[in-house]
């Protein structure tokens, strides 16, 4: 289910993507340059991470459109925080935590998809002893490269 969840938000994306720039001359402006089919599993066993460890984030794909990176943790805590310049996807595929949404902590398992949008408060936790694997895309790409603002 997670794995279908996935392929249908990334294949949303790549199309909303692909529309936008219909009316433009054909151009790769991303990076990698060229097309990718991943494998989220093949990823997070080539990445692993131990309880104590910071959590591995890796871009994947960017555009002026959009970015997405994969992640892996275990015990992550991002705390409250919103972003000014994108709105975020974010799916859940391994794993089980906690979300700041609207104000209130709300359970997330494997197969989730929370939508954000940019200037709303949101924060993310790992369960105790769990890693929590997750797909972040970003709509544009974060300015600068990092839109986040922390909220006390």
């Amino acid at each position: 289910m997670a794995k279908k969840m996935l392929f249908v938000l990334v294949c949303l994306t790549l199309l909303t993507a692909s529309a936008l720039a219909a009316s433009e001359a054909p151009a790769i402006d991303s990076t990698p340059d060229k097309a990718l089919l991943l494998n989220l599993d093949q990823w997070l066993a080539a990445n692993p991470v131990k309880a104590g460890e910071k959590p591995k984030m890796v871009k994947i794909f960017e555009s002026p459109r959009s970015a997405m990176f994969f992640i892996n943790s275990n015990g992550l805590v991002l705390p409250k925080h919103f972003h000014t310049s994108a709105d975020e996807l974010v799916m859940i595929y391994r794993g089980t935590g906690e979300m700041l949404i609207d104000g209130k902590w709300v359970p997330v398992k494997a197969g989730d998809v929370h939508v954000n949008p940019r200037g709303a408060v949101h924060a993310t936790r790992c369960a105790p002893g769990e890693q929590l694997s997750i797909v972040s895309i970003f709509t544009p790409p974060q300015a600068g490269g990092n839109d986040r603002v922390s909220v006390e």
